[in-house]
């Protein structure tokens, strides 16, 4: 059998670059799934901090919070509030469910989520709201609401 020729000067420099190239591949990979965790981290921290937001101001405003509980129209400014709230929150919900989609949020933190957006869900106000505004939201979205409210509220009919 031959032996090996022996390797030259210019071998041994493209083989420590073909190894500082690697190194350099696992170093920008890892720094990419950091960059992925912050990322994902962010969003959370941002829906945490608008639900928090959600939940001062009905804890501020119970007043607010009683008429969600009513499906009969309100009017005037009490009526106004009311409904401008529901659809803040409805608005905030969609966010959440585009982080979940992006894959953003893991499917923990979206369950976690669903228990919530199906509680409030089940509030008179925010139904009647839902039906009069669920055909500005995206259909995939308005299917999601209907199948984790188990179809307390429902999705747009039509394509």
């Amino acid at each position: 059998m031959d032996a090996l020729p022996p390797l030259s000067l210019s071998d041994l420099a493209a083989f420590a670059g073909f190894i500082v190239a690697l190194a350099g591949l696992a170093m920008n990979t890892f720094q990419i799934r950091l960059l992925v965790r912050q990322i994902r981290l962010d969003a959370l921290i941002r829906i945490a901090d608008s639900s928090r937001r959600f939940a001062a101001i009905a804890i501020e405003r119970p007043e607010l919070w009683e008429s969600m509980q009513i499906a009969e129209p309100r009017s005037g400014h009490e009526g106004f509030q009311r409904d401008r709230f529901i659809q803040l929150w409805l608005n905030h919900v969609v966010v959440v469910w585009k982080c979940w989609r992006s894959g953003m949020l893991d499917s923990g933190d979206w369950e976690a989520c669903c228990r919530d957006i199906d509680s409030i869900l089940s509030l008179p106000a925010v139904r009647e709201e839902w039906l009069r505004v669920r055909d500005f939201y995206p259909r995939a979205f308005q299917q999601e609401l209907a199948n984790l409210s188990r179809g307390i509220v429902t999705a747009a009919s039509g394509s």
